[in-house]
């Protein structure tokens, strides 16, 4: 590492409160082109160091997966932990987090799952290294490819039927449930969300759920905050749905 890196790193230790007198500081001792460059490169630091961790060396945290059996296990290596365990996301997310959940859970040989957590959508990027190769060995799907959305139900065919143009889907459906699990862009992933984020979540959600209501009947319903449901509205709404 040049000596120009080991500086500039040597400031940021003491935190992000002092950044106008680090830069100043740098540019009076490195030159304001070098100062720039090695401030654009390592900005990450300054956020990790602010948090005062003790920090100890990347071999010494590297964690034991010899007996792991999940795809994060599989790909990471200690190289790779050493590149990226230095970084952090803005809203606080390290390596350290994502991959958690698969040094707390083994995993078995029948059923590999991922083994990794993101904890906002800058997780994808920030540890691309690992995020990447683990959802292509599992979709197949690389960080250029693009997913494929055909919703043209007259494409439908139906072998089990003599004429597919005169079909009567209620003759074999009598009930569906629709279930849509998506985040929200610019709030933490619920594996990383604060208290308040949350709230601050619900009272969106609120906000557009009584829109739907007011601008179109289709949409009519009724919303259920989870901290007032008790187990007697809960029965009430598995018997409901159970009877559709």
């Amino acid at each position: 590492m040049s000596t120009y890196t080991n500086f500039f790193r040597s400031l940021l230790h003491f935190g992000t409160n002092q950044q106008k007198w680090k830069l100043t500081l740098l540019v009076s001792s490195v030159g304001l082109s070098t100062a720039g460059f090695l401030w654009h490169r390592h900005y990450h630091y300054a956020n990790s160091y602010s948090l005062h961790l003790k920090r100890y060396s990347a071999p010494a945290e590297y964690p034991q997966l010899t007996k792991h059996a999940n795809l994060m296990a599989s790909q990471l290596t200690l190289q790779m932990y050493a590149k990226l365990r230095d970084r952090i996301t803005p809203s606080g997310y390290t390596i350290d987090d994502v991959i958690q959940v698969g040094v707390d859970n083994l995993g078995s040989q029948t059923r590999q799952y991922f083994g990794v957590s993101a904890g906002d959508e800058e997780s994808y990027k920030m540890f691309s290294d690992l995020f990447d190769p683990l959802i292509r060995i599992r979709y197949n799907h690389g960080p250029d490819a693009r997913q494929y959305h055909d919703i043209d139900i007259t494409k439908l065919h139906f072998p089990f039927e003599s004429n597919n143009t005169t079909f009567d889907i209620n003759k074999y459906i009598l009930s569906s449930r629709i279930r849509i699990t998506r985040n929200l862009s610019g709030y933490t992933f619920p594996t990383f969300s604060t208290r308040a984020e949350r709230r601050h979540v619900e009272r969106n959600l609120n906000k557009a759920f009584q829109q739907f209501i007011k601008e179109n009947n289709q949409f009519n319903g009724n919303y259920y905050r989870l901290s007032m449901v008790d187990g007697q509205l809960q029965n009430s709404l598995a018997n409901v749905s159970a009877s559709m």
